[in-house]
């Protein structure tokens, strides 16, 4: 008779095998990222809701900020279209004093911070 795995066994596969499944679920998508509503606003090709106007910041031109993507993050970035930039920041700070008008998708920035942590 075979002994049943360790129960510290089984959540290390679980974790695994759910972590492997996030990131096989979702492919880079492929396609134009943006399309045009029945009344010519902009949507999320992916998620056909409306893209959301907002103001970030990134770094003066003559700062070099260096900052590298964890592979999920960069998984998730690939298949959401309309996620806000890397390497841009919602508030304004020393290093991230340059305003920039942008729109996103408020789904495919959810996905992407959801894999950040």
């Amino acid at each position: 008779m075979v002994a049943a795995p360790d129960p510290k066994i089984r959540v290390l596969i679980a974790i695994v095998c759910l972590a492997s499944a996030a990131a096989a679920a979702c492919p880079p998508w492929r396609g134009a990222p943006v399309i045009t509503g029945r009344s010519g606003e902009r949507l999320c090709a992916k998620h056909r809701e409306p893209l959301q106007a907002t103001i970030v910041y990134g770094p003066d031109p003559a700062i070099c900020i260096l900052v590298q993507s964890t592979k999920e993050a960069a998984k998730a970035r690939a298949c959401s279209p309309n996620a806000l930039a890397f390497g841009i920041s919602r508030t304004k700070s020393q290093l991230y004093s340059r305003a920039v008008k942008t729109s996103y998708c408020r789904q495919c920035e959810a996905f992407v911070q959801a894999h950040l942590k």
